[in-house]
């Protein structure tokens, strides 16, 4: 049976009645729960006790009363009445009462077992109808609704989940507000000590480069990449005094800051302008600034190199980077005031020029091919024998240049070439603008342009196929030709099967200073090898 006490719920043993199967019951009936609040238990109560769990609520029904003959304790006042029972036990008042009386302290643990009392056993029926009533608690259920279910022999259904009603905006109502921006920037920021993405982890690499040298960074500014475009880049150091060996360390502090730029992505770069005047720079000095615009594909829209000594082999220089790429590496060139600088120079450099097919160049602004713009203004470039040279490599390799022409208010420019056979949206031979130089009055015209697929080679018959060596019958490859040939320049046909590699395997170097016959039996080995 339960009781409210002062101590809280107890469970206390009740004597059954006589000829009744079930507890007797007094006449307040069977305690229901109303709002009963747990209390800690009391200093020193003693272990081995019983306790039921305290409910937060729980009442019965007028029906579950009537059938196990319980009356229902509706207020405080009814409680508190009850609660002033007599106590059947013996237990102290305010005490929680226990299943079996604990043992003495100091009692042996034979003894502790032999004074246990047995543990009072409730009828079947009334723990099921309990068990039953309390579950209906807990669950919010009726008590009523819990004995009309018993009359007729159902058990109580549990109860349904309440259903989530859909949210609905009303009208009117305003929309949940936005995060400020910047206010998820918190999660993307790396945690401290956590690693640097690698493009600041770049930037601040390039930033630390620079700032071993200020003096040149402040003359060489590199802009910050952009999805799908080139880095912009300016190079301003005219008239520093640099020499050769200078330029060989700035070119070693560039090549450490361009790799920092550029980074993982590989990207690309473009310059505005690329100065180095009045530097007292020779060929080394030109060798290793052009490598270096090589090894980064930097294509410059002017190249300065006024005011130095360059010579013919640093315009051969200029040359090889001017034909490195698919691409026009430059737009102007300016190689004036070089006084090592002659007619084999300029020579050599329309020569690449005019088997390259960047050159001329094509304008999107204009819509049409555009001269190489070179000024090359140099003593020895001056009078008839620096014509003579332009109209020897003209004639050469066939191309043309223009030295300059106007139509009307319109004259030849970086940008545009007003020569008449350049003015056709076809591709033309004129691969420069050499507009310092003068035709003497005698002299012979230099070739006008004319299209870009005429043969700039020897003429034809010298490449065609030759003979197989004798005790060749059938040849597995062709033979290699040579389709022209000068004392600078060697252009060789190469068929299927043949390797250009710089040493490849089964090839002797020593056979190319065989005799002419033993070389040819070589040769004719070679073809049929399988």
């Amino acid at each position: 049976m339960l009781r409210v006490g002062a101590g809280g719920l107890q469970r206390i043993e009740v004597p059954k009645a006589p000829g009744n199967a079930g507890p007797a019951v007094p006449a307040g009936g069977v305690l229901s729960f109303g709002s009963i609040a747990p209390k800690a238990p009391p200093p020193g109560a003693g272990g081995g006790a019983a306790l039921l769990p305290t409910p937060k609520a729980f009442s019965t029904g007028k029906a579950s009363a009537a059938k196990s003959g319980a009356v229902s304790v509706p207020n405080a006042k009814a409680a508190q009445e009850l609660e002033t029972a007599p106590d059947t036990t013996g237990a102290a008042p305010g005490a929680r009462a226990q299943v079996a009386a604990a043992p003495p302290p100091g009692a042996p643990p034979a003894k502790r077992k032999a004074q246990e009392s047995p543990v009072v056993a409730e009828g079947d029926d009334w723990v099921q109808q309990f068990e039953r009533k309390w579950a209906a608690a807990m669950t919010g259920g009726g008590a009523g609704d819990i004995a009309a279910k018993e009359e007729v022999g159902e058990a109580a259904p549990p109860p349904a989940k309440r259903a989530k009603a859909p949210q609905t905006k009303a009208p009117g109502a305003k929309a949940p507000a936005k995060a400020p921006p910047g206010a998820g920037d918190a999660r993307k920021r790396p945690a401290p000590g956590a690693a640097e993405p690698p493009a600041a982890k770049a930037a601040a690499e390039a930033s630390s480069i620079a700032e071993e040298r200020p003096e040149w960074a402040t003359r060489c500014t590199i802009e910050a990449a952009r999805p799908g475009q080139p880095q912009r880049l300016a190079i301003s150091m005219a008239e520093v005094g640099l020499g050769d060996t200078g330029l060989a360390e700035w070119c070693a502090w560039m090549d450490r800051r361009l790799e920092a730029e550029r980074g993982a992505a590989r990207g690309r770069f473009r310059a505005s302008n690329v100065d180095f005047s009045e530097n007292q720079l020779t060929a080394a000095g030109v060798k290793a600034l052009c490598q270096l615009l090589e090894k980064y594909s930097v294509r410059c829209e002017i190249l300065r190199f006024t005011g130095n000594a360059i010579g013919n082999e640093g315009a051969r220089c200029v040359a090889k980077f001017l034909t490195c790429s698919g691409h026009p590496m430059a737009t102007e060139l300016h190689l004036s005031r070089n006084a090592r600088l002659t007619g084999e120079g300029i020579k050599w450099l329309l020569g690449c020029l005019a088997m390259h097919p960047a050159y001329p160049i094509w304008s999107s602004e204009t819509d049409r091919y555009v001269p190489l713009w070179i000024r090359a203004e140099s003593q020895k470039l001056k009078g008839d024998s620096g014509y003579q040279a332009i109209l020897s490599a003209c004639t050469s390799v066939g191309c043309s240049v223009c030295l300059g022409e106007s139509n009307g208010d319109v004259k030849c420019g970086p940008r545009m070439c007003v020569n008449v056979g350049c003015c056709d949206e076809l591709k033309h031979n004129c691969v420069a603008h050499l507009c310092q130089l003068e035709a003497p009055d005698d002299g012979a015209p230099l070739p006008t342009p004319s299209a870009h697929a005429r043969p700039i080679f020897a003429a034809p018959g010298r490449a065609a196929p030759r003979a197989p060596p004798s005790g060749v019958e059938a040849p597995l490859r062709d033979e290699p030709r040579v389709v022209y040939e000068d004392e600078d320049l060697a252009v060789i046909l190469k068929p299927a099967g043949w390797s250009c590699m710089p040493a490849p395997k089964g090839v002797n170097p020593a056979w190319a200073r065989m005799k002419p016959l033993v070389r040819r039996r070589q040769i004719g080995e070679l073809m049929a090898q399988t």
